[in-house]
C-alpha cells in the first residue's frame, strides 16, 4: 500500500498557513477597542490563526462564511489527519459537491470531515453559518479530545454569528482544549494532607476553580471540581491570575481531581437551548 498522507501534507503547508487568514496582518485593529471579544481576537492573532480584513480592521460585527469557518476551527485546534493512511491522496471533491479541489480552504474541508465535523455534503463554502451550526462544529471538533472528560460549556447559539463572536468561542474552545489542572499534596500532620487544585496561569480575575464535593471510596479521596470563566460583559481586571483551590483530606486517601460533569438537560427546556461545547 502505497501512503500519500506525507506528500499530500507538504503541499498543503503552505495553504495551512492561510487558513484563517480572513485578510491582511496587523499589529493592532482599529475597530476592536472596548469590544467584548478584544482579548479573544487579539489572542487569536499573535497565534497565526486570524487576521484582518485589511491592515487595520478586523470587521467584528461581519458575517462568517462555511469557507471560513472550517479553516478557523481546523487551525485553532490543530485538526489533522497525522493517524490516517491512505492508498491515494483525498481530495475535497471526495466529500463535498461544492468545494473545488484547488480551493484556498479545500485542505481543511478535507480535514474537518476526516475528524467527524458534521459538515453538509452539498454545503456552499460562501454561505453564511448560523450560531448553531458554528456551535455544533466546535462540539465534535473537541467530542474526542482531553477536553471531553472535563464536562461542558454552554454557548448563547440564540445570537447572529459574526466574526467577533466567532473568534470568541474559538479562544475559548482552545482554551478549554489546552486547560491543565495540576494536583499538589502538603502533609500538614500524620493524619492530615492538604490537597490543592491549580489552573495554571489565567489572563484575568474572571477565572476560577471551585471544589464542590469530596467522596472517599476504595482508598481514594474524589475531589470534585468546577471552573468559572469571565461573563461576558463584566470588566475584570486584566493582570496574570493563578487560580486555586485547597481542601484537607485524610493522609490515607490519595486525591483524584473529578471535573463536575452538567446536569441532563430538562425536556422543558426551551426548544433552542445553547450548544454545549466540551472543555478540558
Amino acid at each position: 500500500m502505497k501512503t500519500y498522507q506525507k506528500q499530500w501534507l507538504r503541499k498543503g503547508a503552505l495553504s495551512l498557513l492561510l487558513l484563517l487568514s480572513f485578510g491582511s496582518t496587523s499589529l493592532a485593529f482599529d475597530d476592536i477597542a472596548g469590544t467584548p471579544q478584544e482579548e479573544s481576537i487579539l489572542s487569536l492573532k499573535e497565534a497565526g490563526i486570524v487576521n484582518g480584513v485589511d491592515a487595520n480592521h478586523f470587521d467584528p460585527k461581519g458575517p462568517v462564511s462555511y469557507g471560513e469557518a472550517v479553516p478557523m476551527i481546523v487551525k485553532g485546534l490543530d485538526l489533522n489527519i497525522d493517524n490516517i493512511r491512505f492508498i491515494k491522496a483525498p481530495q475535497a471533491s471526495d466529500f463535498f459537491a461544492n468545494v473545488a479541489n484547488d480551493a484556498w480552504n479545500a485542505e481543511a474541508f478535507i480535514i474537518a470531515s476526516l475528524n467527524g465535523l458534521p459538515i453538509p455534503s452539498d454545503v456552499q463554502p460562501q454561505q453564511t453559518i448560523s450560531a448553531q451550526d458554528y456551535a455544533m462544529l466546535l462540539t465534535a471538533a473537541l467530542r474526542d479530545s482531553a477536553a471531553a472528560a472535563q464536562g461542558t460549556i454552554a454557548f448563547d447559539t440564540t445570537q447572529e454569528m459574526n466574526r467577533g463572536l466567532a473568534a470568541d468561542w474559538l479562544y475559548k474552545a482552545r482554551q478549554l482544549a489546552s486547560i491543565s489542572l495540576s494536583v499538589e499534596t502538603e502533609k500538614v500532620s500524620d493524619e492530615v494532607n492538604k490537597v490543592t487544585l491549580s489552573w495554571g496561569s489565567q489572563p484575568n480575575s474572571g477565572y476560577a476553580i471551585q471544589i464542590t464535593r469530596i467522596e472517599f471510596n476504595n482508598g481514594q479521596a474524589h475531589i470534585y471540581y468546577t471552573l468559572s470563566y469571565p461573563e461576558p460583559d463584566k470588566m475584570y481586571a486584566q493582570v496574570i491570575t493563578y487560580p486555586k483551590a485547597v481542601t484537607y483530606i485524610d493522609s490515607q486517601y490519595k486525591p483524584v481531581a473529578v471535573p463536575v460533569k452538567p446536569a441532563a438537560p430538562d425536556p422543558a427546556a426551551e426548544a433552542n437551548p445553547p450548544a454545549a461545547v466540551p472543555h478540558s
